[in-house]
């Protein structure tokens, strides 16, 4: 995970969302999952929303297709549903990491990270805490990685993988992988292993 900045919310989202929204929360007292789901106006601009973060999931830093995106209420709608219709509050999301977080409150926010909370490690791609943190930040992070599965080999380790031996192998450039992982192309930016990583990685991506 790695620092998103905030994208102005479309100039039609209080029609298409906000207002209706506030409407039907005032005609309800505490809005179930299922009241949720029949007035789910955040779906009208899903577009807008992978337009605006350039489909790259807010959590893994990675880009996911459009069937695979969804909206993510970082603050839970469930419990704060007046935050339910709010632009600011939604994070793009791959289906799977929406999944994970569900409405757990121990993760932390893309919007406010600050750089280099989270590092990875080569060759083996895994997401660790970053050395210049406070107990209570490395804390944060750390339930993170783990509420979020983010070192789950199957899942995300893999799909890290493969987007590292796309450009190991000259399939993408670096400016590509920029777009599509950034938090990969960051992190051997800052390691200074933009060369130096194809033959780290080689055999691995030959496997």
């Amino acid at each position: 995970m790695i620092p998103v900045q905030p994208q102005p919310e479309p100039p039609d989202f209080p029609e298409k969302v906000r207002i209706p929204g506030n409407d039907f929360l005032k005609s309800v007292s505490h809005p179930d999952t299922e009241q949720f789901n029949r007035h789910a106006y955040w779906r009208r601009v899903s577009e807008d929303m992978r337009r605006a973060y350039g489909g790259v999931c807010s959590y893994s830093a990675l880009w996911c297709s459009r069937d695979a995106a969804t909206t993510d209420h970082f603050i839970p709608k469930s419990k704060f549903p007046e935050r339910a219709y709010e632009w600011s509050n939604f994070r793009l999301a791959a289906r799977s990491m929406n999944t994970e977080k569900r409405a757990f409150q121990d993760v932390a926010d893309p919007f406010t990270l600050s750089p280099e909370s989270f590092v990875m490690e080569f060759p083996s791609l895994m997401i660790r805490s970053g050395l210049e943190l406070t107990p209570s930040q490395r804390d944060k992070i750390e339930s993170t990685i783990n509420r979020l599965k983010l070192n789950e080999k199957e899942k995300y380790i893999e799909a890290r993988r493969e987007w590292l031996c796309a450009y190991c192998e000259d399939e993408i450039t670096f400016s590509f992988l920029q777009k599509m992982a950034p938090f990969i192309a960051y992190e051997l930016r800052r390691q200074k292993l933009e060369k130096r990583i194809v033959y780290i990685m080689k055999l691995g991506c030959q496997a």
